[in-house]
């Protein structure tokens, strides 16, 4: 078919626009910049849309179809896909103070949080508040947001298997069921 292709300015009371390609709509080949409708604009049509620069042809890849984010891939698997090197962080979030990333689904959510050297996971959506285990340093928390321990459990914990080590086991003497294991 014939193609009508141009660049127009439309400006009216709605916000201003500028809009490449076939201008005649005969076909679904144009591209609107803008801030109009009271928000900012970049609309592809029914089209994806492939941001990139020369030092890469991955880039940033929107497939309009799926409704998914390449960030590094032109060929996005999930809602929002992120391929970076072999080495070293692929993504980083950061804000003033704790950083933490929140993971919501249908049946619950959790939270992956640092602050201080520490990294907690946790249920709840309020800086680890609800943390569920901590690495600190060495020590590794489990109900407990401040071990220090290599392994620091406040609660009940339980072994299905052989719990081995190199020291002796003593009960504290007290008749509460509580045992050490520790040189003596």
């Amino acid at each position: 078919g014939s193609s009508n292709y141009s660049i127009t300015l439309n400006a009216n009371s709605g916000g201003a626009k500028l809009v490449m390609g076939d201008m005649d709509n005969a076909e679904d080949e144009w591209l609107s910049f803008g801030a109009y409708g009271g928000i900012n604009n970049l609309d592809t049509q029914t089209r994806d849309f492939h941001l990139y620069g020369t030092n890469s042809a991955t880039g940033v890849y929107w497939d309009e179809s799926t409704n998914q984010l390449g960030i590094g891939t032109t060929s996005p698997g999930e809602t929002l896909h992120v391929v970076g090197p072999d080495s070293g962080p692929i993504a980083k979030f950061e804000r003033s103070g704790q950083e933490s990333v929140l993971i919501s689904g249908n049946n619950g959510w959790g939270n992956i949080y640092t602050t201080d050297a520490v990294l907690g996971f946790g249920t709840g959506n309020n800086s680890g508040a609800n943390s569920k285990m901590v690495i600190n340093g060495s020590n590794v928390g489990i109900g407990d947001t401040t071990p220090s321990y290599k392994l620091d459990v406040a609660g009940t914990g339980r072994f299905t298997g052989a719990l081995t080590g190199n020291a002796t086991v003593v009960s504290d003497g007290a008749g509460d069921g509580v045992v050490t294991m520790g040189e003596t």
